[in-house]
């Protein structure tokens, strides 16, 4: 892969035939802007590829180079200005179906500090909403001085089967 080539500059699309009723200028802009949103979309997801690309090459590359170090015994070197070390951390995570024993191990032995309690953004979203469909659309006391809502908005973009 050539990282060397400059990433490609957005430009505006060609512009297309205007339908055959009259356009409005809202309209019109309506829809140019709608064809940018979506162009930048693509161009988005593009770039996301292509950091997943790189990224994937620069992992291998890493891992190639740490055990040709290992194999030649480097600690580090500096080549053209930039320092290169061998670096091993150790790092700990909890065993899978054992994070309550890890917490309760931690707490008896005095580090319960570092057990932290988190709810999932996304099912606290899903509970208020179910609550609000439950409740005529309003939040219960119980947890409405206990959250903060707000909307989140944007521009959803699907295939159409409809000729524009």
């Amino acid at each position: 892969m050539d990282y060397e080539q400059e990433w490609p500059v957005y430009e505006e699309p060609a512009a297309q035939e205007e339908p055959a009723e009259a356009v409005t200028p809202t309209a019109s802009a309506m829809y140019e802007l709608a064809e940018r949103y979506k162009a930048l979309r693509d161009e988005k997801k593009k770039a996301e590829e292509y950091l997943k690309e790189v990224t994937a090459d620069k992992d291998q590359a890493e891992r190639q180079l740490f055990d040709l170090m290992i194999q030649t015994e480097t600690e580090n070197f500096t080549r053209k200005g930039t320092r290169f070390s061998v670096s091993i951390k150790t790092r700990a995570s909890a065993k899978g179906g054992c994070k309550e024993e890890l917490f309760a191990a931690l707490r008896a032995h005095g580090y319960g500090d570092l057990v932290v309690e988190t709810v999932n953004a996304n099912s606290l979203t899903s509970l208020v909403k179910e609550l609000k469909e439950a409740n005529d659309q309003e939040v219960p006391g119980w947890i409405a001085d206990v959250v903060n809502l707000y909307d989140q908005s944007n521009v959803s973009v699907t295939k159409s089967t409809r000729k524009s």
